[in-house]
Parts: structure tokens; C-alpha cells; sequence
């Protein structure tokens, strides 16, 4: 690989005034525009690219940015739902000239939370916390303030106000889609409850529930999903086999997309047709909504735009402390929206049909 040496003795000048050149940041111009382009078509012709290491350890910079998430979403059923954040995330990186370092880790072991090594020892310039970290909240966050480094967290709504966040606000997207299954007659309906808090999907308010019991007549009952415990999988099968005996008296629900798929699988199988006996609506708006049959009726979370304003806050934050400007924290909120599918339709005659 070629060295600030090599170039120095093809073009017959110092390797300060090389460094210079190729680094304008390493001190003011000291070469004539001359020795300057020779330099840098030595440079292009040897295939030269600066030292990481060296140029952190003189800018202060690492131009890398760390990515971290919990160990228990890291799963393909999870992934479905985070390459989209991860795409917008690295392609704000890049725009901004950083490369991602990306780390799952364990945020509940017995011996408490820790940051990645690599993390600790800032070979990373900031770092973005993608997953609203449950219990363990407080805990990460704090270390990660204790640390010094810059850090962004997405789907913050727990996070105190000091603490930079991205977020997204379900309020309009769930407006949409009662008010669509208000249209269809449907008065009874289930949403889904994460006690763990559950990254991108809907936890329906008091103050929400109370709100559209107000305005729509509509009764909202909690349905609790512990992701923790079982598998997406396995809570669609259990929600359907409730649904199909008759013990919750709903005519439609609002559920994570896989969650719902697996339901409308499973209560085809006990002879309960989505939309025709009961109507289903999902949370996220991953791909998997517009392959499944039928076709998914969905909130839309904009996940791309999600992790890109991350990375926007995230360099905003480090471009501010290495001029020594202590910036106030960020937090944007973007907003959900509704797509209407194939999955939902009329309440049916006699209300929502059961196993007979």
C-alpha cells in the first residue's frame, strides 16, 4: 500500500507538504498549484488512501458512527422491520462521509449494560441507539452520557428531554385507520399492547382510547403481545384461536404486520375469512404487507426517513462539538400514515363469526 513517502519521493517534495496537500485540514497551503495537482496525481496513480487510524489520531475524527441495538430484536422476523431504518441510517452516513460500525448487543445481562469495547474506547465519533431499550433504558443511557460521546436514539418516546431522539408519532395513522374501520361499521376493535415497548409498533393511550370512545362510539380493547416470550408466530396463532372460540369480542384489530399475517393464516384454517368474517390492520408498513394474501391494510411508518434523520441529528451533534458548540438537543417527530388494503371490510351480518 502506498505511503505519504512513496508519493513524496516521486514528486520530489517533503512529506509535510505531501500531508498537507492530500490533508488541507493538516495546516495552511504550502505548495504552488503546480505541486499540488503532481501530488495528487502521484497519489491517485499509487492508489493512495489516508491512514484511518493516523487521521483520527490528528483530527480528533474516526468518521465512523456507531450503530447498536438489542440482542433480543435481532431476529428475522426483526429484520423485516429494521433494514429499512438501517438502509436510510447508511445512506445518511454516507452523504456525510461516515461509515457505520454496527453492534448488537445485550442490554439485560446480570452484570448490568456496558458499551461495546470499540464504543468505550471512541472509535466511533457517535453513536445511534435503535431500539427503545425496555427496562433497560435508563441504564444504557446513562452510560452512554457518562461516556461523552454524542448518541441518538430512535423511537425515543421514553428518553427525558435532554437526550437527542428521532420518533415517530402514531396519532394520524391510527385516526386514519379507526376512522376507515368506523366507515366499514366496525365498533369493537382490538389494538395491540407491547409491555416491553416494542420498537415502531402502536401502544394506544388512555387518552386515546378515551378520545375515539368520545368521537366514534368505538370501544378499544388492549391485546398484549410479549415478543419477549414468544414468537411472532406464535402470538398470531394465539390471537387467532381467541378470536375463532368466541373470547374476544372484536370485529377487527390493529397488530404488528407479521403478528397479523400469521392471525389471517391461522383463522383461515379455522374458516374465518379476513375481510369478509373479520378485518385485520397492521402496524408498520413493512414489504411483507403487499406479498401476503390478502394484501395488508396497514399504518405506515416512514422507517427510511427514520434512520436518515438519525444520522442527520447524530452529525449535527459532532460537527457542533468539535468546534466546541454545545448544541440543545434535537428531537423530530415524523408522522405515520394509513394504507387501505384488502384486508379489511363490512362488519358481517350478525356480527363477527366464530368457530362453529
Amino acid at each position: 500500500m502506498a505511503t505519504l513517502q512513496d508519493i513524496a519521493k516521486q514528486a520530489g517534495v517533503s512529506i509535510p507538504t505531501v500531508s498537507r496537500i492530500l490533508n488541507p485540514k493538516n495546516g495552511p497551503r504550502v505548495a504552488s498549484a503546480k505541486t499540488e495537482l503532481l501530488v495528487r496525481q502521484i497519489a491517485r496513480k499509487l492508489n493512495y488512501f489516508p491512514n484511518a487510524s493516523a487521521r483520527a489520531l490528528s483530527t480528533q475524527r474516526t468518521q465512523n458512527i456507531g450503530l447498536m441495538w438489542d440482542k433480543r430484536m435481532d431476529s428475522p422476523e426483526e429484520t423485516i422491520f429494521w433494514s429499512p431504518v438501517l438502509r436510510g441510517l447508511m445512506a445518511g452516513c454516507k452523504r456525510a462521509g461516515y461509515d457505520c460500525m454496527v453492534s448488537v448487543e445485550d442490554y439485560h445481562t446480570p452484570k448490568g449494560f456496558e458499551l461495546p469495547r470499540g464504543f468505550r474506547e471512541r472509535s466511533v465519533d457517535g453513536v445511534v441507539v435503535t431500539y427503545p431499550l425496555g427496562d433497560a433504558a435508563k441504564q444504557v443511557q446513562n452510560k452512554l452520557i457518562e461516556s461523552g460521546i454524542p448518541f441518538v436514539v430512535i423511537w425515543a418516546s421514553f428518553v427525558d428531554p435532554s437526550v437527542w431522539s428521532v420518533d415517530v408519532d402514531s396519532n394520524p395513522g391510527i385516526r386514519q385507520a379507526l376512522l376507515h374501520l368506523y366507515e366499514f361499521g366496525h365498533r369493537k376493535i382490538g389494538y395491540c399492547v407491547y409491555p416491553h415497548w416494542h420498537l415502531g409498533e402502536y401502544h394506544a393511550s388512555e387518552q386515546l382510547e378515551k378520545q375515539v370512545r368520545q368521537e366514534f362510539g368505538i370501544n378499544l380493547t388492549p391485546l398484549v403481545v410479549d415478543l419477549t416470550r414468544n414468537t411472532h408466530q406464535e402470538e398470531g396463532q394465539n390471537l387467532a384461536d381467541k378470536l375463532a372460540s368466541g373470547e374476544l369480542d372484536i370485529t377487527a384489530m390493529i397488530m404488528g404486520d407479521l403478528i397479523s399475517i400469521e392471525a389471517i393464516k391461522r383463522l383461515s384454517e379455522k374458516n374465518i375469512r379476513v375481510p369478509d368474517d373479520f378485518s385485520v390492520i397492521g402496524l408498520a408498513g413493512t414489504k411483507v404487507c403487499e406479498y401476503c394474501t390478502p394484501t395488508l391494510s396497514t399504518l405506515v411508518s416512514p422507517l427510511v426517513e427514520v434512520g436518515e434523520k438519525a444520522a442527520s441529528l447524530l452529525v449535527d451533534d459532532i460537527k457542533a462539538g468539535l468546534l466546541g458548540v454545545k448544541l440543545e438537543p434535537r428531537h423530530v417527530t415524523l408522522s405515520q400514515g394509513f394504507i387501505a388494503r384488502e384486508s379489511t371490510g363490512p362488519v358481517p351480518a350478525g356480527g363477527k363469526k366464530t368457530r362453529s
